[in-house]
């Protein structure tokens, strides 16, 4: 566990944590229209094809979309970074931009037309990128701005930044330091500590810096190819009789509703491959990333999240009944056919096409009877009939709350001390191992960052932790 206490020492933290106010609302940049289109304005020009190379792939995406289908990709197409070589690809491919990139595109020996070549936040984990995200736009060491008494390090994306919003955290330099430290460790693999703490008064900054860095990570992934993120959603999936339970049908025309499932947590398509193919990859393409684009990344996120790996199961019994007869597994497959079966029923898309999240998750304390559903996950009562327990089982249920909404990114457990008990000891298991146990199945591990606050810096679960 890193604290502030900790992290940064008692003698500055004698009156409180976090002894400065951050600027109010009123005195924010980008808190009213006039300057919410000046950041809409600078992030415009920045995300501009300024070559030949971005011109070619704009318009190789307007040739590849079908008629009546240009506003669509060219909201979701690829970055204005593209190279040509990419354009060619979608050229080549005459799909929609949207469905692009395949699962084959993460084996590409071509580092523009390898998916995680070209966008690394497609392998890296949360740390990872918020760690990224931080230091885009180098720190740089100054006076403090308050005092100008001692050296501090400045991070300009959270001090005012367009890639923020406008939205800042001043006077707390150290604070912001010592957190991107302790993301930088996570980063590179140290285990240097399971959570990040922030206890001090309200109205310093605490969660003002979640909506920071969640700004940061929107407008970087509309104007940089490397912090744009992807996702998927499953199609036709009906098509599979152990699936269709999962759909609602027309009753007149006796089709589903919808064709498409998205995920309940929007990980990467990379997460879908086989557990050995994710190993043989990570270990080749995290040097290459490094190398690339200067990031610190060690581990990535390998792990599909629960309701795919059932998906998965279907699909592959269904293609290959041997495998549901016990004659065969999925590692018997070769990459060829484990891939076409899975690219069969599914298409990548950016990752905003399928998250519900509209703000950063920040759990609330919670009262004496916390909603347990909302904050993690409830059973589909429509769906239990059919797949409750064994290895379909994760179809009955909903990972939906505000916990896993957070995954992939920083999670505020706020004013974490003040919940009841028995809401405090999941979160504790939460912040302190990444893993949400529920009442519908087996543990799940969650890919996020955990950051506690607490107002009150003198409670004895405070200075315990």
């Amino acid at each position: 566990m890193i604290d502030l206490f900790k992290g940064l020492g008692a003698k500055y933290f004698a009156a409180a944590v976090f002894s400065i106010v951050i600027m109010n609302s009123s005195s924010v940049y980008g808190a009213d229209s006039n300057d919410d289109k000046k950041c809409d304005d600078a992030l415009t020009e920045a995300a501009s094809p300024a070559s030949d190379e971005n011109a070619v792939a704009a318009e190789s995406k307007t040739a590849a979309t079908p008629k009546g289908k240009a506003s669509k990709a060219k909201k979701t197409s690829v970055p204005s970074a593209a190279s040509s070589a990419y354009a060619r690809l979608l050229k080549e491919r005459g799909e929609d931009a949207m469905e692009a990139w395949t699962l084959e595109d993460f084996f590409s020996e071509n580092p523009d037309e390898n998916i995680a070549l070209a966008h690394p936040f497609t392998i890296a984990n949360a740390a990872e990128k918020a760690y990224a995200m931080l230091n885009h736009v180098p720190a740089v060491k100054a006076k403090d701005p308050m005092y100008g008494l001692k050296d501090v390090m400045v991070y300009p994306v959270v001090t005012g930044h367009p890639l923020g919003g406008g939205r800042m955290v001043v006077g707390n330099e150290e604070a912001v330091d010592a957190l991107v430290n302790f993301l930088g460790s996570l980063a590179r693999g140290d285990r240097s500590g399971k959570a990040f703490g922030f206890p001090g008064p309200a109205g310093t900054g605490k969660t003002e810096l979640l909506y920071v860095i969640d700004n940061v990570e929107k407008n970087l992934a509309k104007t940089e190819p490397q912090f744009k993120q992807f996702s998927y959603r499953w199609k036709n999936l009906n098509e599979i009789p152990i699936l269709q339970h999962m759909f609602k049908f027309d009753r007149t025309t006796g089709k589903p509703i919808s064709k498409w499932i998205d995920p309940d947590m929007p990980r990467s398509p990379f997460t879908l491959l086989r557990q050995d193919m994710k190993e043989e990859l990570a270990d080749s393409l995290i040097p290459k990333i490094r190398r690339k684009w200067g990031m610190t990344i060690s581990k990535g996120w390998l792990k599909a999240e629960p309701k795919s790996r059932a998906i998965i199961r279907a699909i592959l019994q269904h293609k290959y009944p041997e495998i549901a007869q016990g004659l065969m597994n999925e590692n018997d497959l070769t990459r060829e056919e484990y891939i076409s079966a899975i690219s069969e029923f599914m298409v990548i898309v950016p990752k905003s096409t399928v998250q519900n999240k509209v703000e950063p998750q920040i759990i609330r304390a919670q009262g004496e009877d916390p909603n347990f559903e909302a904050l993690f996950a409830r059973p589909n009562l429509m769906r239990q009939a059919f797949y409750s327990g064994g290895e379909m089982g994760d179809l009955a249920v909903d990972y939906s709350g505000q916990v896993f909404q957070q995954d992939g990114g920083l999670l505020m457990l706020d004013e974490l001390y003040r919940n009841p008990e028995s809401l405090l000891n999941i979160l504790l298991e939460v912040k302190q191992n990444r893993m949400v146990q529920t009442d519908y199945g087996d543990p799940v591990e969650v890919d996020i960052v955990p950051i506690w606050n607490s107002n009150d810096e003198k409670t004895p679960e405070v200075q315990k932790y």
